[in-house]
């Protein structure tokens, strides 16, 4: 990579490899699923009422209003990771092997209220549930389930603590899944957060614990301007409680609802508020809201929740559908939102992998039950869930539903029970037999009685063969490389012309080999319109992947060069592949024709990154919005905005990268800059500056720039270039005497070519220069060789490179002014100490 400013990667076309993809059209399918296969029960696909979704097992759709795709409206196009906590895990009783590996393959998923509770009451017949499940039964043996509510507000911790005491049971935070539970995950991608539901503050303590760094409750805004929401009024004591900050200016990343509102009026002002700004800015309003609305994220949809009123009350689903009607009307389009809880797919996936996590704490064994039985009150959530997840489900009666024989609408696949305890006898007689006995009893004891479980034959602790262990395998030879050596090899493969090529054919050597040619192979990609898919297929992890299934292959890329694309749809991915490659990115290029604020958001979240180019994106940017995003990138180091991005003081205020030293601007604003030049921040370590393609950039502009003292003292690199023929360009000749330690300075072609040279041939300063460019230019102009040479002897003594566009000579030997010019820039440059061997070529034509 000869010239890393310009930015063009070589690489095969095909990229990298490919993998199986239904990435199309916008859409992320989720696949098909192992966990349907054997003991799934089928059920009639139904509609559910709190989803926009035709089948529950559905597509995540980017666009919402395709409805003939089948597909939920659940997504912004972001993979939204499935986190696994570590647990610790214990041995397993060895206990009567045919029940006891059949109660292992069986498990239950409880819902809470109106199932085992409801509100702080205990139903009677969930205390010996949980009794009969942690091993008063037959065999002694811990059935394991575990709780999946859509209840929330408080954190997982406190919850467990209050159900222990209800149930007289201990229950864990390991087996316990909230609606805002899965959403922990989220705290990878947004840290300036409105969290609103639950009780006071409390809420604030939960996101904090899942990771979020700014969490702003809608209290604490209504304390800082209390007229947002006049018809609301906080004690003395919220007031204490707050967390006021300069709300006006910081930017929401994203909007979250993690439990049932306690002050509709305030919440929904706020988050009309924010859905409608102008980047997640308050007291702004956008232009666009429905191009760049704020992500919003809902934990669950139920309508009605079971208390001890009575009769079931009105919980987040009816919020939720409140906002979708107030955005609607508007903006006349669909609100944008994900849903998390049950019935939704992602939290499914989440309790899978909470199981598995359970049935290793228990049992020792990191996997899946084959009959989960999902016991619940509410057709519309934990029936629909459970039935199109494949579950078992057992529909009871002491909570929402007080039907018939089934639901109608949303039939449970396994029964109707009067109570949960009815609910979990059935199923275990179902998979356990008949005579399964509920009760714990010393008699049946295998522990006591060994005859009557494993007799004389036990099976190895590593579920292996004894006849298989017995016998040695033929010796054979290996030659091993450490991984050390090979990625020295693979280091110089690198660099060559076919590297691709050869490292993919490295990957199909052996399982060594491609673990240590891989980070090589995703390092920097050659990315086209024709791999694209293919490449943002690998290296984005789709929303319903298990965390331990997820592709860890953007780590490795360093470079993600974009430029070859151009179309407008490649936005959200673009978003969704800087958020794959966070970790270890140094270099990005943006696509050309658009880039969205959700972009920028995620370019915010690069901390490795230091080259960012902008400069191919055609629509204007926001100058604030891009250095908000950079700012806290302490890496970056090169910075080139798009053409169409005017410098202003409103974002005088936003710092600069810290160590930000190449700047390029440009387009048609230099114009307006001798306004502000002097008010005008530039970075503090600024050495290298781009005007690009500056049309209007006139004397009173450039002297504006220029004589700016942080430029004169700090610039070392300049280059200023135009798409037009210049007239208005004698100002440039002055250039040197403005930035006298400028060591590098490219300019444009036109008058500059005929007046700088001899300009520099007048002045009796000597200046740092070192490398001189004028570059092509329509104007045909002839060589001031005389003028030249005197410049050497006078201005320039440590000029050593010297390019130029195809010019007129005042000679008849072309060659020999060539010439002529080469041996006065060597001997030049050797006086000025310049070692001869390292020299290089010192004059040069551009083609």
């Amino acid at each position: 990579m000869a010239n890393i400013g310009d930015a063009k990667f070589q690489g095969q076309d095909g990229g990298p490899r490919r993998r199986e993809s239904s990435v199309r059209g916008g859409q992320i399918s989720i696949p098909a699923d192992p966990h349907f296969e054997g003991n799934a029960i089928e059920v009639r696909a139904l509609r559910s009422s709190i989803s926009d979704a035709g089948m529950l097992m559905h597509n995540l759709s980017l666009a919402p209003s395709m409805r003939d795709r089948r597909a939920s409206r659940n997504s912004f196009g972001v993979s939204l990771p499935i986190p696994r906590s570590p647990r610790a895990s214990r041995l397993s009783s060895d206990l009567a092997k045919e029940k006891v590996e059949a109660a292992k393959n069986m498990a239950f998923a409880f819902d809470i209220d109106g199932v085992l509770v409801h509100g702080s009451r205990l139903i009677p017949e969930a205390a010996r549930v949980m009794e009969l499940l942690n091993g008063d039964n037959e065999l002694g043996i811990k059935i394991p389930y575990i709780l999946l509510t859509n209840g929330g507000g408080k954190t997982e911790s406190a919850r467990v603590e209050e159900l222990s005491r209800i149930l007289g049971s201990p229950i864990s935070t390991d087996q316990f899944i909230q609606s805002h539970t899965p959403m922990q995950a989220l705290s990878e991608y947004y840290e300036t957060v409105l969290v609103a539901g639950g009780d006071g503050y409390k809420i604030r303590q939960v996101a904090e614990d899942y990771g979020f760094k700014n969490v702003v409750l809608p209290k604490d805004i209504l304390a800082w301007d209390p007229t947002i929401s006049p018809w609301s009024k906080l004690s003395e004591e919220e007031r204490k409680q707050a967390k006021i900050q300069d709300f006006d200016k910081m930017n929401f990343e994203a909007i979250m609802v993690f439990a049932d509102s306690r002050d509709y009026a305030t919440d929904m002002q706020i988050i009309m508020d924010l859905l409608l700004s102008e980047n997640g800015r308050l007291k702004t309003k956008s232009k666009t809201p429905l191009e760049n609305q704020l992500p919003i994220y809902f934990s669950q949809g139920d309508l009605l929740m079971p208390t001890e009123h009575g009769v079931p009350r009105l919980t987040q689903g009816l919020f939720r559908i409140s906002i979708e009607a107030m955005y609607k009307s508007l903006t006349g389009g669909d609100l944008e939102r994900v849903v998390y809880g049950k019935p939704e797919l992602a939290t499914y996936k989440f309790a899978d992998e909470v199981m598995k996590q359970w049935m290793k704490e228990i049992h020792n064994e990191h996997v899946l039950p084959k009959n989960i039985y999902m016991v619940g009150d509410n057709p519309q959530s934990d029936i629909v869930g459970g039935n199109m997840y494949g579950w078992n489900t057992c529909l009871v009666r002491t909570g929402i539903f007080q039907g018939g024989e089934n639901d109608e609408e949303n039939p449970a696949s396994f029964g109707v029970f009067a109570n949960v305890l009815d609910a979990v006898q059935a199923a275990i007689k179902k998979e356990l037999g008949k005579e399964f006995k509920f009760r714990w009893s010393d008699k049946i004891n295998p522990v006591l009685h060994p005859e009557g479980a494993w007799g004389t034959k036990c099976p190895s602790l590593f579920h292996g063969e004894s006849s298989a262990m017995a016998a040695d395998p033929e010796p054979t030879r290996h030659i091993y490389l450490p991984p050390e050596i090979l990625c020295t090899i693979f280091s110089y493969i690198e660099d060559q012309s076919q590297a691709n090529a050869t490292l993919r054919s490295c990957c199909l050597v052996c399982r060594q080999w491609c673990s240590v040619a891989t980070p090589f192979l995703y390092r920097e990609p050659s990315i086209k319109s024709g791999n694209f898919a293919a490449f943002a297929a690998a290296v984005i992890s789709p929303i319903n992947q298990p965390h331990s299934q997820r592709s860890d292959l953007g780590q490795y890329v360093r470079t993600l060069d974009l430029s070859e694309l151009v179309h407008h749809s490649t936005n959200s991915m673009t978003a969704k592949l800087l958020r794959a490659v966070r970790q270890g990115l140094e270099l990005f290029i943006a696509p050309g024709r658009s880039i969205s604020s959700l972009n920028l958001l995620s370019i915010s979240k690069c901390q490795n990154l230091q080259i960012l180019d902008l400069s191919l994106v055609l629509t204007e940017l926001s100058f604030g919005d891009v250095k908000n995003a950079t700012k806290n990138l302490t890496s970056l180091t090169t910075l080139r905005l798009p053409k169409n991005t005017s410098l202003s003081l409103a974002a005088n205020d936003v710092p600069w990268p810290p160590n930000l030293t190449v700047f390029q601007f440009g387009g048609d604003d230099p114009a307006d800059i001798p306004r502000f030049a002097e008010e005008f921040s530039w970075p503090e370590k600024l050495t290298s500056l781009t005007l690009h393609n500056c049309k209007s950039l006139t004397i009173a502009a450039g002297q504006a720039i220029f004589g700016n003292p942080q430029l004169q003292q700090r610039l070392r690199r300049l280059r200023i270039t135009s798409d037009n023929n210049f007239t208005h360009f004698r100002f440039m000749a002055d250039l040197v005497n403005v930035i006298p330690k400028v060591k590098w300075l490219s300019l444009p072609g036109g008058d500059v070519n005929s007046t700088i040279i001899p300009t520099l041939a007048t002045l009796n300063t000597q200046l740092e220069l070192e490398v001189l460019r004028m570059e092509p230019s329509l104007v045909s102009w002839v060589f001031p060789l005389n003028e030249f040479k005197r410049a050497l002897g006078s201005s320039l003594p440590r000029l050593r490179h010297l390019r130029v566009h195809v010019v007129h000579v005042p000679s008849v030997s072309y060659d020999s002014v060539v010439e002529e010019i080469t041996l006065a820039l060597r001997k030049n440059a050797e006086g000025a100490g310049y070692d001869k061997a390292m020299l290089g070529e010192v004059f040069s034509i551009y083609p």
